[in-house]
């Protein structure tokens, strides 16, 4: 997954699949006898980004679902670091990108910033919070424009991630395109799952400290949606 600032290069793509027997555009007969066409390199992005923004990878459940969008995905995270985002839009895959069997697609936002591990808010969209001093560079405060590239491939040999299991197993199945490369290991939510996160952690957490960071939040994050 990548990520620049600007304007997405956008293309169209069409996907033709061999089905087994007859050749149909329909869908496949109950009875088994044809394959099912697998979703289109945007669609499987968008249902991914759907999950993501409304803040479903915030809990660890929720994160080992969204593990079937990736080739080979990744444990949580000890502490969630968020990234907030809005008016997400998905492009269709890049044209530029060569290959059958893989595509490239790019999700279009405004970036508005990040929540810690404390509940503290800050307008900074980059450098992340989660990454390593020695990557920092000039910082960019949102809301600013993003776009964060994503690299799928179709594949029928994906990994699965279980909870309770400390390795990935390979699984073979019908074909069908994931996503390349390991996983964010911020969600990007909208605002008003962060909001809905923030209550949850200001209800929870015994921290005074950590409450009043919450109630600030909030208080900053509700003030976008006016």
């Amino acid at each position: 997954m990548g990520f620049r600032l600007g304007r997405a290069r956008v293309g169209e793509s069409v996907m033709w699949v061999l089905m087994l027997g007859l050749v149909s555009l329909g869908p496949a007969p109950a009875s088994g006898q044809g394959a099912a066409r697998p979703k289109s390199p945007r669609e499987v992005l968008e249902a991914y980004r759907k999950m993501d923004a409304e803040g479903e990878r915030l809990t660890v459940d929720g994160w080992y679902r969204a593990s079937r969008f990736f080739v080979k995905p990744s444990r949580p995270p000890q502490q969630y670091v968020l990234a907030l985002t809005n008016g997400e839009r998905v492009t269709d895959p890049d044209p530029w990108f060569k290959g059958n069997n893989r595509a490239k697609c790019s999700v279009v936002c405004s970036g508005i910033g990040q929540i810690d591990s404390l509940g503290r808010f800050t307008s900074v969209v980059s450098p992340g919070l989660d990454m390593s001093p020695r990557l920092e560079g000039p910082q960019m405060r949102g809301p600013a424009p993003l776009v964060r590239e994503y690299d799928l491939v179709l594949t029928d040999a994906p990994w699965e991630l279980v909870p309770g299991r400390e390795d990935l197993r390979e699984v073979k199945g019908p074909p069908e395109w994931r996503i390349d490369g390991a996983p964010e290991a911020e969600p990007w939510v909208t605002i008003e799952a962060a909001i809905r996160y923030l209550t949850q952690l200001r209800g929870k957490s015994g921290d005074p400290v950590i409450k009043g960071n919450a109630d600030k939040s909030i208080a900053t994050l509700r003030s976008f949606l006016r």
